[in-house]
This record gives structure tokens, sequence and C-alpha cells, in this order.
């Protein structure tokens, strides 16, 4: 394998090519991971990352932070969420219905008792 002289310093050809290549998400450390998800709404979190790799799966049943949000969430998506969360991942829940859900928060009192969100702060 040849090598590249940069300032002095002598590069393999190889590392060099791992250098250029753009990074992958599914190779970033699980701290960085969790920085995003705590950014992204819940409906993002679980519509459009939940089962597209298995890491990510994995990633998320051991996410500890959600913001539940029932006036954000969609009625199609509500049982979604509702089968993928647990309620100890949850630390803040806003309760709201509204025009576009009426009922939701019936609903949701129906499948988790308030007593199972053990790490709310919110």
């Amino acid at each position: 394998m040849g090598c590249i002289c940069s300032n002095a310093v002598v590069v393999p050809l190889g590392t060099i090519s791992q250098l250029l290549e753009p990074p992958n998400i599914e190779d970033l450390p699980v701290e960085i991971i969790y920085k995003i998800l705590d950014e992204l709404d819940i409906d993002t979190i679980f519509v459009s990352l939940y089962h597209s790799c298995k890491r990510f799966d994995e990633i998320l049943s051991t996410y500890d932070n959600y913001h539940l949000n029932l006036s954000a969430i969609s009625l199609n998506n509500f049982d979604l969420i509702c089968s993928r969360i647990r309620p100890e991942q949850v630390t803040k829940l806003t309760l709201s219905d509204d025009e576009n859900s009426p009922g939701l928060v019936a609903l949701f009192l129906l499948r988790f008792s308030m007593n199972a969100f053990v790490r709310l702060r919110y």
C-alpha cells in the first residue's frame, strides 16, 4: 500500500480514503443519537426512525427522555406510538384534546395508568 507525505507526517493511503467517506449515522455513538432524539418530536421518532434499522430500534427502546405531547400526535399515529413507548421512558407529558383528535386523552388514560409514568418531570 502506498503512502502520502503530508506536513512531514506519513499517512497510509487507506487512511485518507476512510477520511473522505461520508459519515454514517449508524456509526455515531449512542450519546450523540440521544442528543439528536432530544430535538425531535415523538411522531418523527417513531414514524420515521423506528424499524429503519436494528440499531435504531435498540436505541429507541433504551432512550428515556421522551416528550409525549398528545396535542402534537395525529390520531393515525397514536396507536403506533402507544404500542412502542413504555411509560418509564417518558419525562414530559402533555395531555390535551383538540378538534383534530377529540377523545385522545380518554383513549390514552384507558391504555396507561398515570402511576406508571415514574420519571415525569413536567
